[in-house]
C-alpha cells in the first residue's frame, strides 16, 4: 500500500553498479545499502542470472571494486572491516574467498595482471619499507600520537579522505600467492594504476604534491623486470590525465584528459597513445564530458567511465550530455561515436556480455536497475527497488527551457506534489553543487520527500554546468552570481508562469557546495524567497584561500593572491552582502569538510546573528563535505527530518518542530515577493 514518504525511508533503498559480468551470462554487480543499527552504508557482491532473483556473491558487509580476471577464474574486489580494506579473491565457479594482501597502508586501488596470476596494487609506504596490517605501535608515545600530522607539502589533506600521512602512495607487485614486492618510491600521489598488454610494464598517474604542479596529473611507465627508473610519458603536454585504459591486445592505450588552465569548466576527452610515441592524439572532440557527471543524494556504486574488452574493435564510454548520461562506442580513427544507450537516465557502469552490454542506471522514477543491451534493444534484468517504489510511487519531473535575456536556452524540471486539488503550492528552488556538474536524470530522495510533504522542486541547470558544451560551461569561470543568477531566476520565473499552482509568495531556496554559494549569494541580491537552506558554503573567499584543500584552485580562479588585490576576493564573496539579507536561514555545515571548511558556514552565521537575522546553524561532526551522499546514514536521515521541519514551518505555515522551536523564537513563516 502507498504511503508517504518520510526521512527514514532513505534506509528502504538498495543501489547497484560496479558491474561485471562473466562468460557463462552470469552478471555480478556491487549492492549497497544503509544500516540501521551499525549506521554504516553496507556493500557486497551480487550474482544475477538473467531470469532469475539475485543472490549473494560475496557476504559484505563492506565489499568494494569487483574486477574479474582476464581469464574468467577470478573475481577480485577490496573488502573493508577494523582497519584499511585489504586485496581478496574468489573463484567466480563458486568457493570460499581468501585474502591476498597483508598490508599496513591497505590498498586504494588494483589492477590484474594480463596473466591473471598477479596484481599492481597502490598503497601507503611508510619510511620506504612494506609493513604486515598486523603492525601496531611499539610505544605508548607512538599509540598516543598517531594522529599527529607534520605537512610540509602544499596539497597535504583532501576532502573525503583527511590529512595525508603517514606515509606515501606507492605501488605494489603482488601475486595471486607469494610476498608483495615494492615498485616505486616516488613520494607522491598515485592514481589509477594498469598493466601493458603483454604485463611487462605497469602505466600509472603521478600527482605532485607541491606547487606549481598540483593541478597537473602525469602519465608515467614503469618496467617491471628493469632497474630503469619510472618515465613520464607525454611530458611535453599540457594536459592532466585522469584515467587510463590499456588495450588488452597491443601496446596502445588511451587516456581520458582534460587541460587544467581551464580550471575545471573543460571537457575531459578522450586520446590515443599509441606504441612508443610521447604524444597524445585527440579521437573525438565531442564537445561533452567523458564520465559520469550527474549529481543527486543517491550514488550508487561506480565503475570505470571508459573500458575496451578484450576482443572489441572498439572501446565504450560513458559521456555526460543534457542531464543524460550514455553509452558511446569510441572509434580509433577519430570519428564519432554510435550512441548505444536511448532515454532519459545516468548510466553509472558498464561491461561487456556475451548477449551485449551490460549497465547499471537510474532514471528520475527508478533509483538503480541493472538492464542488458542487445542490438539496439533494452531489457531489465533486476530492478532494486521495485517494493519501495510501491511503498512510495515517485512524482515524475516535468521538464521544461527558460532564457534570461541575452541568454541561452537552459534545461529545467518541476516536479509537482500529487494531487494538489486545484490549491496554491508553494516551491523551492533547488541549485546544485559544482558548479561544473549537472541534474541529471535520475531519482533524487530529497525531491520526492519535498514532493510527499506537498512542496513542488523547481530544478535547472544553468550557466556553468558540465553537459551542455564547454561555452556553456565556461560562461561563469570569471565571475560566479551573474549569469548563472539570471538563469535560475529565468527557470523560477518559467515555473511560476508555466506552472500556475506554484505561489510565487512562498517560495524557497537550497543548495550545496557552489549551490550553497548560490543560495546566500541570491539572498544577499533579493528578497524574493520566504526561507533559505545553504549548505557546506562557499561565503568569504578570502577564507577559502587559506584553509580549503584546493586553495591554489581558488588563487587561479580569482586571478592572484588575496593578500595582493582584495577586491575581486570581496566582490565574489556572499559574506560581503549579507547585511541585506532580510531571509530566514538555515545553514548546515559539516565539521570535517575540507573543501568549503566549517568557518564558512561559522562566518556567516555570527554575521547574522549579530545583524539580528533569523538563522539556525546546524553542525554534523565527523562529515566530510559529500555527507549528503555517502555520510553516516543517521545524519543524513537527520539532515532530511531537519529540512522538513524548515520547509513546513516557513512555506506550509505549520508550528515549528519541537527540534526548531527553541533556536526560532517568535520567527514564523513570512512572504518574500520581489
Amino acid at each position: 500500500m502507498a504511503r508517504a514518504l518520510s526521512a527514514q525511508d532513505l534506509f528502504g533503498l538498495r543501489l547497484g553498479g560496479a558491474v561485471q559480468a562473466l562468460a557463462d551470462g552470469r552478471v555480478l554487480y556491487l549492492e549497497s545499502s544503509l544500516d540501521r543499527k551499525d549506521n554504516t552504508a553496507h556493500s557486497r557482491v551480487m550474482a544475477l542470472v538473467p531470469g532469475r532473483r539475485p543472490v549473494a556473491f560475496t557476504r559484505g558487509p563492506h565489499d568494494s571494486a569487483p574486477r574479474v580476471s582476464p581469464d574468467g577464474r577470478w573475481l577480485a574486489f577490496l573488502a573493508g572491516g577494523d582497519g584499511p580494506s585489504q586485496l581478496w579473491v574468489m573463484p567466480t565457479g563458486g568457493g570460499e574467498g581468501h585474502q591476498v594482501s597483508d598490508l599496513l597502508g591497505g590498498v586504494r586501488s588494483f589492477a590484474w595482471s594480463p596473466d591473471s596470476r598477479s596484481f599492481a596494487l597502490v598503497t601507503l609506504v611508510e619510511g620506504g619499507r612494506l609493513q604486515s596490517a598486523s603492525t601496531k605501535p611499539r610505544t605508548d608515545q607512538e599509540r598516543h600520537t598517531a594522529g599527529v600530522r607534520l605537512a610540509s607539502h602544499a596539497f597535504y589533506k583532501l576532502d573525503g579522505e583527511g590529512l595525508f600521512g603517514p606515509g606515501e602512495a606507492e605501488i605494489v607487485h603482488q601475486p595471486l600467492v607469494g610476498s608483495p614486492r615494492l615498485l616505486t618510491g616516488l613520494g607522491a600521489r598515485i592514481g589509477r594504476v594498469a598493466f601493458s598488454a603483454d604485463g611487462r610494464s605497469l602505466w600509472f598517474i603521478r600527482q605532485s604534491l607541491d606547487l606549481p604542479d598540483v593541478d597537473w596529473s602525469e602519465l608515467w611507465q614503469l618496467e617491471l623486470n628493469s632497474a630503469a627508473a619510472p618515465r613520464h610519458v607525454a611530458g611535453d603536454s599540457v594536459w592532466s590525465v585522469d584515467d587510463v585504459i590499456p588495450d588488452p591486445l597491443q601496446d596502445r592505450l588511451l587516456v581520458i584528459a582534460s587541460d587544467p588552465a581551464k580550471l575545471g569548466y573543460g571537457n575531459d576527452q578522450l586520446y590515443l597513445l599509441g606504441p612508443g610515441q610521447d604524444r597524445l592524439r585527440l579521437l573525438s572532440d565531442l564537445d561533452r564530458p567523458i564520465g559520469d557527471l550527474s549529481v543527486c543524494d543517491l550514488v550508487p556504486p561506480g565503475g570505470p567511465s571508459v573500458i575496451w574488452p578484450q576482443g572489441q574493435a572498439m572501446p565504450y564510454a560513458l559521456v555526460s550530455t543534457e542531464g543524460r548520461v550514455d553509452v558511446i562506442e569510441v572509434p580509433l580513427d577519430g570519428t564519432a561515436g554510435k550512441t548505444l544507450t536511448r532515454g532519459d537516465h545516468a548510466v553509472h557502469a558498464l561491461a561487456v556480455h556475451p548477449k551485449g552490454l551490460v549497465v547499471a542506471r537510474s532514471t528520475a522514477q527508478e533509483p538503480s536497475e541493472i538492464v542488458m543491451l542487445t542490438q539496439g534493444r533494452e531489457r531489465v534484468l533486476h530492478r532494486l527497488n521495485t517494493a519501495f517504489l510501491r511503498r512510495h510511487p515517485p512524482q515524475a519531473p516535468v521538464r521544461f527551457s527558460a532564457a534570461a535575456a541575452g541568454g541561452p536556452s537552459v534545461d529545467a524540471w518541476v516536479i509537482l506534489p500529487k494531487d494538489p486539488v486545484g490549491q496554491r503550492i508553494p516551491a523551492v528552488l533547488s541549485i546544485h553543487g559544482g558548479p561544473m556538474m549537472m541534474y541529471g536524470r535520475t531519482y533524487t530522495f530529497e525531491f520526492q520527500l519535498l514532493a510527499a510533504l506537498g512542496i513542488a522542486v523547481i530544478a535547472c541547470n544553468p550557466r556553468g554546468s558540465q553537459g551542455y558544451g564547454e561555452a556553456f560551461c565556461s560562461a561563469i569561470s570569471e565571475e560566479w552570481g551573474a549569469r548563472d543568477q539570471a538563469d535560475l531566476m529565468a527557470a523560477c520565473d518559467q515555473a511560476l508562469a508555466s506552472f500556475p499552482l506554484i505561489d510565487p509568495r512562498r517560495l524557497g531556496v537550497s543548495g550545496g557546495s557552489y549551490g550553497g554559494f548560490m543560495t546566500t549569494w541570491l539572498i544577499g541580491h533579493s528578497r524574493r524567497f520566504s526561507a533559505a537552506h545553504a549548505a557546506r558554503s562557499v561565503t568569504d573567499w578570502r577564507q577559502m584561500a587559506g584553509s580549503s584543500d584546493m586553495f591554489w584552485y581558488w588563487h587561479r580562479r580569482l586571478g592572484g593572491h588575496p593578500w595582493q588585490d582584495q577586491a575581486g576576493w570581496v566582490q565574489q564573496s556572499p559574506l560581503s552582502y549579507v547585511d541585506q539579507v532580510q531571509t530566514p536561514v538555515l545553514i548546515e555545515h559539516q565539521e570535517g569538510d575540507l573543501r568549503c571548511p566549517i568557518g564558512q558556514g561559522e562566518s556567516y552565521f555570527t554575521a547574522l546573528k549579530a545583524l539580528g537575522r533569523v538563522a539556525v546553524f546546524v553542525r554534523y561532526p565527523g562529515e566530510f563535505h559529500g555527507m549528503t551522499r555517502d555520510g553516516k546514514p543517521w545524519h543524513r536521515v537527520h539532515r532530511l527530518a531537519l529540512l522538513s521541519d524548515w520547509w513546513r514551518h516557513f512555506l506550509l505555515g505549520e508550528p515549528a518542530s519541537s527540534a526548531l522551536a527553541p533556536h526560532l523564537g517568535t520567527a514564523s513563516a513570512g512572504e518574500r515577493v520581489s
